[in-house]
């Protein structure tokens, strides 16, 4: 989080300790494995024993803050009184001249009773200065669930757009700016929502999935692609069954077809690995499934048989194609977009983060060997995530898709959505399971930093007080689909502030929501998969899978079919117990993401007993039986 600038700025008010550019570059650079040594070089001898001595425990210090923290705290009595009375302020009279830092209670039951659209596009003033500030590289916004990542997003997109871009960038008419996820279904709502934005600027930013984007620039490089999931399922079975004979390596680990899929397309593929060499090397981010020498041999042998039955049939995966549209986007003489902005960027791989990079790069600085170099400017490349809502396997770091956002990383920390006992049921039901973050991957993997906790990160503060999240407990699914039927109407007509369109129903699997869309719609509530959901406001119950249900919000969710034993594990028996650790972490980050779905009102069902993650938060529900 420190640059150059900033250490100079602490040593500075210190006063008495005095550093060359070359030795501030080195301490900003300073790691907890090579501290000692980077004050050893910079001030050596035993005369500098005692600075050497004060260097470390500044650095010691500054790892636990931001540099805002510490210009927080350097604030002396009077200064900090001043900035309270300006902020008494601003609360008290601001709201007259449109100025007003905390919403009001009449601003604050205006924004609750609009459509639940409006709130997804609500900025609150104090974000305003993330939307507006200049970074001078890439850089990354995260923040746990409700605390308007998107929402910030979007604003900054159409700040972006009103400015004029950088000359020396871009010759003649203006780059566009993309703006992008992995979630194939979330750029038209997103698109929405942009046009929501008052004064924003048309024709400017454009919205499309990563797997979309990947595909044009194929097809513009004349080699579109065969994508069929279901021949490609079929050649790594053929795959599987010459490679995996009894008796040997990964045949004794007995991981299913799933986990072997995502450890090729996921991990060799999307980690962009080229050779055996490279994928013995590799630290495997995210897979608690161990995958010794012997393993890794057979699994490059099953990848390289996959790929040639693949060939033979003309047939290339998602992610081959996100790969051949980096390299294509690598030979290009300019960028595409004069900025990028990745929303949802946990469930990219790291060539999908490659790709995005490649797209906005400046390539006007030459290397060694004469050839263009990549360089990521100003306010090229803005990364939007939460680690706590990953849904799909693979991991990776910043580092090693060549992104440094040092210094340029910014935390939300307040969650405007939900209400605290939303917020705290759901940390009670999954905060106690590790993430592995972009940032941590290195660390984790070789053993020195655990992994923080879901609840490491959960925003500190909760835009208000409501009432305790429902535990349904219904004899059997049909039973769970009318209850939400009769809820949805009682509350309905209990609550003038409360549309249809209010609602969003969440399931884990298809077949759910279809079953979930028919009881309502025979019930003469009118429905709207989430497939086909576009961020328009409407009069229809919002229904649709934890997968589709990634940055959306509604003020009622009701969460289906999350049962012992039935939910969230599709295929819980004949896991390995190393592969069940895996499924188990992707699994309570979809029950996360869904509860989190929730701003007013939460309701849990399930059918007989619920599942063990929903009983480790059971003190935070209020059970039903139906």
């Amino acid at each position: 989080m420190w640059t150059p600038s900033d250490l100079l700025e602490v040593l500075d008010t210190l006063g008495h300790i005095h550093v060359s550019d070359q030795q501030v570059n080195a301490l900003a650079k300073a790691t907890d494995a090579n501290a000692e040594d980077v004050l050893l070089d910079g001030w050596p001898g035993d005369a500098n024993a005692q600075l050497r001595a004060n260097l470390l425990d500044l650095l010691l210090e500054f790892s636990e803050l931001s540099p805002e923290e510490w210009r927080e705290a350097q604030l002396t009595t009077a200064e900090a009184a001043a900035v309270e009375r300006f902020a008494k302020e601003i609360t008290e009279k601001g709201a007259a001249a449109a100025l007003s830092v905390e919403l009001n209670a009449e601003e604050l039951r205006r924004l609750i009773a609009a459509p639940i659209e409006d709130w997804m596009v609500f900025l609150h003033p104090a974000q305003q200065e993330f939307v507006e500030r200049d970074f001078s590289g890439p850089a990354r916004v995260k923040g746990s669930a409700g605390t308007g990542k998107t929402t910030v997003a979007l604003h900054r997109a159409a700040w972006l757009a009103k400015r004029p871009p950088q000359e020396a960038m871009f010759d003649e008419e203006p780059l566009p700016i993309l703006f992008t996820t992995f979630i194939r279904t979330f750029p038209p709502i997103l698109e929405v929502l942009y046009r929501r934005l008052p004064k924003h600027i048309e024709g400017v930013v454009e919205f499309v999935n990563v797997h979309e984007l990947a595909n044009r620039l194929c097809t513009e490089a004349g080699e579109p692609g065969n994508i069929n999931v279901e021949q490609i399922k079929n050649q790594f079975a053929k795959a599987r069954r010459d490679v995996v004979k009894a008796g040997t390596p990964l045949h004794a680990l007995k991981c299913t077809d799933a986990y072997l899929e995502d450890e090729l397309w996921k991990v060799i593929v999307g980690r962009g690995i080229d050779d055996l060499d490279s994928y013995l090397a590799l630290e495997r981010i995210g897979r608690e499934v161990p995958f010794r020498r012997q393993v890794r041999e057979q699994a490059w042998e099953l990848f390289e048989r996959c790929r040639a039955l693949m060939t033979e049939r003309g047939l290339e995966h998602f992610d081959d194609q996100v790969r051949r549209a980096r390299d294509y986007a690598r030979t290009m003489p300019e960028p595409r977009y004069r900025s990028v902005i990745v929303d949802e960027s946990q469930d990219l791989t790291q060539v999908g983060l490659e790709l995005l990079s490649a797209l906005v790069a400046d390539r006007s600085a030459a290397g060694d060997d004469g050839e263009p170099q990549l360089v990521l400017g100003t306010n090229s490349l803005l990364i939007v995530g939460d680690a706590a809502q990953r849904i799909y396997p693979g991991g990776y770091t910043l580092g090693s898709a060549g992104v440094d956002i040092r210094g340029r990383g910014v935390t939300l920390r307040r969650n405007y959505r939900n209400t605290r006992q939303i917020i705290e049921a759901s940390m009670a039901c999954v905060g106690q399971l590790a993430v592995t973050d972009f940032d941590d991957g290195d660390e984790h993997n070789s053993g020195g930093v655990p992994s923080p906790r879901r609840r490491d990160d959960a925003a500190r503060e909760t835009k208000q007080s409501g009432t305790r999240p429902q535990l349904v407990i219904a004899p059997d699914k049909p039973c769970e689909r009318s209850f939400v039927s009769r809820e949805i109407k009682k509350i309905v007509s209990s609550n003038a502030e409360l549309g249809i369109g209010d609602f969003g129903v969440l399931a884990a699997r298809n077949e759910d929501i279809d079953a979930a869309i028919a009881v309502l719609e025979s019930e003469d509530l009118r429905c709207v998969n989430l497939r086909n959901f576009t961020g328009t406001p409407t009069d229809r119950v919002k229904v649709g899978t934890f997968d589709r249900a990634k940055g959306l919000e509604f003020k009622v969710v009701f969460l289906l079919g999350i049962s012992h034993g039935a939910w969230p594990f599709t295929a819980s028996r004949g896991l390995s117990p190393a592969e069940r650790v895996d499924a188990e972490a992707l699994a309570a980050s979809k029950l996360f993401v869904g509860m989190t779905r929730a701003r007013d009102a939460l309701y849990v069902l399930c059918s007989e007993k619920p599942h063990a993650l929903i009983d480790a938060g059971r003190d935070h529900f209020e059970t039903i039986r139906v």
